[in-house]
């Protein structure tokens, strides 16, 4: 976490807040970044605004998995300003 931090700060110097999403709460191995983050934001010039949880993967199979990942492509796709109106567009957009 500090380390994409600083790089951060180092790429945006006006950065003053940043907000982080975390996929292995389902594990609760993420005590210690709940209790570093306003510390290690500190020490950047930052403050943690945000840490959210989820569990992506978390009982589904990897065919759900893909598909996760696919609709992420084409939403960044549509948000660029591109059209999927064809299948030539959807596959464009997924790769």
């Amino acid at each position: 976490m500090s380390d994409v931090i600083k790089q951060l700060k180092n790429t945006m110097p006006n950065l003053k807040n940043v907000s982080y999403r975390l996929d292995n709460a389902g594990c609760y191995h993420s005590g210690p970044t709940i209790i570093c983050a306003g510390q290690i934001g500190a020490e950047h010039g930052l403050k943690i605004k945000r840490l959210d949880f989820s569990d992506p993967h978390g009982g589904n199979r990897a065919c759900d998995r893909k598909v996760a990942t696919i609709i992420l492509h084409l939403q960044l796709y549509l948000n660029t300003g591109n059209d999927i109106e064809t299948p030539a567009q959807m596959c464009e957009a997924m790769l």
